[in-house]
């Protein structure tokens, strides 16, 4: 059986609520319980079209361009110290 330390952990780590011990606790632990108890599980077609998938890059290509100089960056900013743009603290730890 699943601790409760456990169960929070993953429930957390999922970003979902469940109780310990709740409603749905026991169908959840009893189907887990089943998966981890299952040592061959069949192949089929659907299956073997999953695997054989390309990956594919989503993303755009990388494409070097021009960019400001450190110096057109400071001209437009309203307030620079030590050659950096300075902004005003909005978050202070309080003691």
């Amino acid at each position: 059986m699943i601790s409760k330390e456990t169960f929070e952990a993953v429930c957390n780590n999922a970003k979902i609520h469940l109780e310990y011990g709740g409603k749905d606790y026991n169908e959840i632990v009893s189907f887990l319980d089943m998966l981890s108890q299952i040592e061959d599980i069949p192949v089929d077609e659907s299956t073997v079209e999953l695997l054989n998938l390309e990956l594919v890059n989503t993303y755009r290509e990388d494409v070097t361009r021009p960019s400001l100089t450190r110096d057109e960056l400071l001209s437009m900013s309203p307030s620079k110290e030590a050659g950096c743009i300075s902004v005003p603290v909005s978050l202070r730890e309080e003691i």
